[in-house]
Protein backbone atom coordinates (compact mmCIF):
# COMPACT_ATOMS: atom_id res chain seq x y z
CA UNK A 1 0.00 0.00 0.00
CA UNK A 2 2.56 2.52 1.11
CA UNK A 3 5.33 1.95 -1.41
CA UNK A 4 3.03 -0.31 -4.74
CA UNK A 5 4.89 -3.41 -4.46
CA UNK A 6 2.68 -6.66 -5.83
CA UNK A 7 2.24 -8.80 -2.54
CA UNK A 8 1.40 -12.92 -2.70
CA UNK A 9 0.74 -14.05 0.94
CA UNK A 10 0.76 -17.94 0.43
CA UNK A 11 0.71 -18.41 4.22
CA UNK A 12 -2.90 -16.85 3.94
CA UNK A 13 -3.99 -19.86 1.39
CA UNK A 14 -4.94 -22.69 3.67
CA UNK A 15 -8.16 -20.22 4.57
CA UNK A 16 -8.42 -18.05 1.59
CA UNK A 17 -12.15 -19.45 1.12
CA UNK A 18 -12.93 -17.77 4.09
CA UNK A 19 -12.19 -14.33 3.19
CA UNK A 20 -14.35 -12.14 0.77
CA UNK A 21 -11.21 -10.56 -1.35
CA UNK A 22 -9.27 -14.03 -1.12
CA UNK A 23 -11.95 -16.79 -1.62
CA UNK A 24 -11.63 -16.09 -5.57
CA UNK A 25 -7.67 -14.99 -5.26
CA UNK A 26 -6.16 -17.94 -4.65
CA UNK A 27 -2.71 -16.25 -4.45
CA UNK A 28 -3.93 -14.33 -1.70
CA UNK A 29 -2.34 -11.35 -3.99
CA UNK A 30 -2.66 -7.35 -3.03
CA UNK A 31 -3.98 -5.71 -4.95
CA UNK A 32 -6.44 -8.57 -5.77
CA UNK A 33 -6.17 -9.14 -9.12
CA UNK A 34 -9.50 -8.30 -11.55
CA UNK A 35 -10.51 -11.41 -12.41
CA UNK A 36 -9.99 -14.09 -9.62
CA UNK A 37 -10.28 -17.41 -10.18
CA UNK A 38 -10.40 -20.56 -7.51
CA UNK A 39 -7.40 -22.43 -8.27
CA UNK A 40 -6.38 -23.47 -4.55
CA UNK A 41 -5.07 -26.46 -4.89
CA UNK A 42 -3.01 -26.13 -8.06
CA UNK A 43 -1.47 -23.21 -5.48
CA UNK A 44 -1.33 -25.27 -3.06
CA UNK A 45 1.74 -27.14 -5.17
CA UNK A 46 3.03 -23.39 -6.45
CA UNK A 47 3.04 -22.57 -2.48
CA UNK A 48 5.52 -26.20 -1.46
CA UNK A 49 7.93 -25.56 -4.78
CA UNK A 50 7.98 -21.84 -3.67
CA UNK A 51 9.46 -23.41 0.29
CA UNK A 52 11.52 -25.90 -1.45
CA UNK A 53 13.36 -22.79 -3.51
CA UNK A 54 13.90 -20.53 -0.29
CA UNK A 55 14.96 -23.72 1.60
CA UNK A 56 17.56 -24.30 -0.96
CA UNK A 57 18.38 -20.62 -0.92
CA UNK A 58 18.78 -20.41 2.34
CA UNK A 59 20.84 -23.72 2.82
CA UNK A 60 23.51 -22.97 -0.51
CA UNK A 61 23.54 -19.04 0.27
CA UNK A 62 22.60 -17.61 -3.09
CA UNK A 63 20.24 -15.86 -2.18
CA UNK A 64 19.40 -13.11 -5.37
CA UNK A 65 19.87 -15.77 -8.12
CA UNK A 66 17.71 -15.76 -10.75
CA UNK A 67 15.73 -12.33 -9.45
CA UNK A 68 14.34 -14.04 -6.67
CA UNK A 69 16.18 -12.80 -2.94
CA UNK A 70 15.34 -15.03 -0.48
CA UNK A 71 15.05 -13.27 3.34
CA UNK A 72 15.29 -15.61 6.23
CA UNK A 73 14.53 -15.26 9.82
CA UNK A 74 15.48 -17.44 12.56
CA UNK A 75 12.83 -18.06 14.99
CA UNK A 76 12.78 -14.67 17.55
CA UNK A 77 14.37 -12.56 14.80
CA UNK A 78 12.88 -9.30 14.10
CA UNK A 79 12.98 -7.69 10.46
CA UNK A 80 11.37 -3.89 10.00
CA UNK A 81 9.99 -3.90 6.67
CA UNK A 82 10.36 0.01 6.35
CA UNK A 83 14.16 0.16 6.93
CA UNK A 84 15.75 1.48 3.74
CA UNK A 85 18.17 -2.09 3.02
CA UNK A 86 14.85 -3.55 3.42
CA UNK A 87 13.18 -1.96 0.82
CA UNK A 88 16.42 -1.48 -1.86
CA UNK A 89 16.11 -5.10 -1.88
CA UNK A 90 12.56 -5.28 -3.02
CA UNK A 91 13.83 -2.57 -6.00
CA UNK A 92 16.31 -4.71 -6.79
CA UNK A 93 14.60 -7.85 -7.46
CA UNK A 94 12.08 -9.16 -8.89
CA UNK A 95 11.02 -11.81 -6.29
CA UNK A 96 11.70 -11.32 -3.30
CA UNK A 97 10.44 -14.53 -0.89
CA UNK A 98 10.09 -13.80 3.11
CA UNK A 99 10.62 -16.39 5.52
CA UNK A 100 10.01 -16.49 9.15
CA UNK A 101 7.75 -15.06 11.43
CA UNK A 102 8.52 -11.19 12.88
CA UNK A 103 8.54 -9.05 9.46
CA UNK A 104 7.07 -6.20 10.54
CA UNK A 105 5.70 -2.79 9.47
CA UNK A 106 4.56 -1.27 12.49
CA UNK A 107 4.00 2.53 10.95
CA UNK A 108 2.22 1.53 8.32
CA UNK A 109 0.21 -0.92 9.86
CA UNK A 110 -0.93 1.75 11.64
CA UNK A 111 -1.38 3.98 8.91
CA UNK A 112 -3.40 1.58 6.87
CA UNK A 113 -4.87 -0.27 9.49
CA UNK A 114 -8.71 0.90 7.66
CA UNK A 115 -7.39 -0.61 4.10
CA UNK A 116 -5.85 -3.86 5.57
CA UNK A 117 -9.15 -4.52 7.30
CA UNK A 118 -11.43 -3.94 4.29
CA UNK A 119 -9.56 -5.93 2.22
CA UNK A 120 -9.35 -9.02 4.53
CA UNK A 121 -13.30 -8.88 5.35
CA UNK A 122 -14.25 -12.03 6.33
CA UNK A 123 -16.95 -13.52 3.74
CA UNK A 124 -20.46 -13.46 4.84
CA UNK A 125 -23.31 -16.54 4.57
CA UNK A 126 -20.18 -19.23 5.44
CA UNK A 127 -21.52 -19.55 8.97
CA UNK A 128 -25.04 -18.78 8.74
CA UNK A 129 -26.39 -19.56 12.62
CA UNK A 130 -23.33 -17.88 13.84
CA UNK A 131 -23.92 -14.74 12.10
CA UNK A 132 -27.03 -14.56 12.66
CA UNK A 133 -26.87 -14.61 16.87
CA UNK A 134 -23.75 -12.34 16.26
CA UNK A 135 -26.12 -10.18 14.76
CA UNK A 136 -29.38 -10.22 17.03
CA UNK A 137 -27.12 -9.96 19.77
CA UNK A 138 -24.98 -6.75 18.27
CA UNK A 139 -28.55 -5.24 18.85
CA UNK A 140 -29.61 -6.77 22.59
CA UNK A 141 -26.60 -6.19 23.62
CA UNK A 142 -24.39 -3.22 24.64
CA UNK A 143 -21.04 -4.64 24.62
CA UNK A 144 -19.63 -8.16 23.44
CA UNK A 145 -17.06 -10.13 24.38
CA UNK A 146 -14.68 -13.20 23.06
CA UNK A 147 -13.02 -14.75 25.62
CA UNK A 148 -10.45 -16.74 23.81
CA UNK A 149 -9.14 -19.40 26.27
CA UNK A 150 -6.46 -21.18 24.49
CA UNK A 151 -6.02 -24.94 25.61
CA UNK A 152 -4.49 -27.95 23.93
CA UNK A 153 -0.60 -26.72 23.26
CA UNK A 154 -0.12 -24.28 25.69
CA UNK A 155 -0.45 -26.46 28.59
CA UNK A 156 2.73 -27.96 27.51
CA UNK A 157 4.34 -25.64 25.29
CA UNK A 158 7.54 -23.58 26.68
CA UNK A 159 6.52 -25.15 30.18
CA UNK A 160 3.13 -23.97 30.19
CA UNK A 161 4.36 -20.50 30.77
CA UNK A 162 0.95 -19.04 28.17
CA UNK A 163 -1.61 -21.67 29.52
CA UNK A 164 -4.23 -19.96 31.48
CA UNK A 165 -7.18 -21.75 33.27
CA UNK A 166 -10.76 -21.59 32.20
CA UNK A 167 -11.42 -20.57 35.72
CA UNK A 168 -9.54 -17.50 35.46
CA UNK A 169 -11.06 -15.97 32.25
CA UNK A 170 -14.44 -16.82 33.79
CA UNK A 171 -13.58 -14.92 36.93
CA UNK A 172 -12.95 -11.43 34.98
CA UNK A 173 -15.85 -12.04 33.13
CA UNK A 174 -17.84 -12.35 36.54
CA UNK A 175 -15.74 -9.17 37.32
CA UNK A 176 -16.76 -7.12 34.41
CA UNK A 177 -19.94 -7.94 34.84
CA UNK A 178 -20.22 -6.79 38.23
CA UNK A 179 -18.80 -3.59 37.92
CA UNK A 180 -21.16 -2.73 34.83
CA UNK A 181 -24.63 -3.13 36.21
CA UNK A 182 -25.66 0.01 33.60
CA UNK A 183 -24.33 -2.48 30.73
CA UNK A 184 -25.99 -5.69 29.24
CA UNK A 185 -23.29 -7.73 28.31
CA UNK A 186 -22.53 -11.09 26.11
CA UNK A 187 -19.96 -13.47 26.52
CA UNK A 188 -18.42 -15.57 24.25
CA UNK A 189 -15.73 -18.35 24.64
CA UNK A 190 -13.82 -19.36 21.88
CA UNK A 191 -11.78 -22.56 22.94
CA UNK A 192 -9.90 -25.55 21.16
CA UNK A 193 -10.89 -27.48 23.60
CA UNK A 194 -15.13 -27.96 25.49
CA UNK A 195 -14.94 -25.69 28.17
CA UNK A 196 -17.88 -25.85 31.16
CA UNK A 197 -20.01 -22.51 30.22
CA UNK A 198 -21.83 -23.14 33.55
CA UNK A 199 -18.52 -21.37 35.06
CA UNK A 200 -19.61 -18.39 33.06
CA UNK A 201 -22.36 -15.39 33.37
CA UNK A 202 -25.63 -16.44 32.41
CA UNK A 203 -26.57 -16.19 28.39
CA UNK A 204 -22.70 -17.19 28.09
CA UNK A 205 -22.64 -19.14 24.22
CA UNK A 206 -20.01 -20.75 22.27
CA UNK A 207 -19.34 -21.21 18.05
CA UNK A 208 -22.37 -24.17 17.06
CA UNK A 209 -19.26 -26.25 15.58
CA UNK A 210 -16.23 -25.26 17.48
CA UNK A 211 -14.28 -24.53 14.26
CA UNK A 212 -11.39 -22.17 14.11
CA UNK A 213 -13.29 -20.34 11.49
CA UNK A 214 -16.05 -19.26 13.49
CA UNK A 215 -14.18 -18.30 16.17
CA UNK A 216 -11.97 -15.67 13.88
CA UNK A 217 -15.84 -14.67 13.54
CA UNK A 218 -16.91 -14.43 17.31
CA UNK A 219 -13.49 -12.31 17.86
CA UNK A 220 -13.92 -10.32 14.47
CA UNK A 221 -17.40 -9.19 15.55
CA UNK A 222 -17.07 -8.51 18.97
CA UNK A 223 -16.70 -5.47 20.81
CA UNK A 224 -13.68 -6.64 22.96
CA UNK A 225 -11.12 -9.63 23.28
CA UNK A 226 -9.74 -10.96 26.06
CA UNK A 227 -7.51 -13.38 25.39
CA UNK A 228 -4.02 -15.41 26.15
CA UNK A 229 -0.92 -14.67 24.18
CA UNK A 230 -2.47 -15.73 21.17
CA UNK A 231 -1.99 -15.08 17.63
CA UNK A 232 -5.72 -15.41 16.21
CA UNK A 233 -6.95 -13.31 19.07
CA UNK A 234 -4.72 -10.14 18.18
CA UNK A 235 -5.38 -10.59 14.75
CA UNK A 236 -9.13 -10.91 15.03
CA UNK A 237 -9.21 -8.46 17.31
CA UNK A 238 -7.30 -6.11 14.83
CA UNK A 239 -9.90 -7.60 11.76
CA UNK A 240 -12.56 -6.46 14.11
CA UNK A 241 -11.24 -3.41 15.38
CA UNK A 242 -11.44 -4.23 18.91
CA UNK A 243 -9.85 -3.81 22.10
CA UNK A 244 -7.53 -6.69 23.52
CA UNK A 245 -6.34 -7.64 26.88
CA UNK A 246 -3.21 -10.13 26.56
CA UNK A 247 -4.28 -11.62 29.55
CA UNK A 248 -1.71 -13.12 32.24
CA UNK A 249 -1.25 -14.64 35.73
CA UNK A 250 1.04 -12.08 36.93
CA UNK A 251 -1.75 -9.39 36.10
CA UNK A 252 -5.23 -8.17 36.03
CA UNK A 253 -7.15 -6.69 32.97
CA UNK A 254 -8.87 -3.60 33.89
CA UNK A 255 -12.40 -4.21 35.11
CA UNK A 256 -13.36 -1.76 32.27
CA UNK A 257 -12.86 -2.78 28.45
CA UNK A 258 -12.49 0.35 27.33
CA UNK A 259 -9.28 0.83 28.67
CA UNK A 260 -8.08 -2.28 27.04
CA UNK A 261 -4.86 -1.90 23.88
CA UNK A 262 -6.37 -0.68 20.81
CA UNK A 263 -6.30 -3.64 18.03
CA UNK A 264 -3.51 -2.37 16.17
CA UNK A 265 -1.41 -1.75 19.06
CA UNK A 266 -1.91 -5.43 19.94
CA UNK A 267 -0.43 -6.45 16.92
CA UNK A 268 2.89 -4.61 17.60
CA UNK A 269 3.47 -4.30 20.75
CA UNK A 270 2.53 -8.09 21.83
CA UNK A 271 4.44 -9.97 18.91
CA UNK A 272 6.60 -12.22 20.77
Amino acid sequence: MEFRFRVFNLTLQPFASWFENLSRNSWCRYPAPTHGFSLHRWVRGARAAVEVLAQRQIKQGNAGRMGIHTIALQSEEHMAMERPEFLEICRNHRWVILWGWFFRADCYLERHQHSIRKFLRLKKGLDLELESALEINRKKYDWQIALHIRQGDFRTWSAGKFYIPPQVFSDHAWRILAAHPEKKIQFWVCSDEPVDLNLFPPETRTSPGFTLREDLRIITTCDFVLSGNSTLARVGAFLGGSRLHNLSLQAEPSSDPRNWQESWKALTENSS
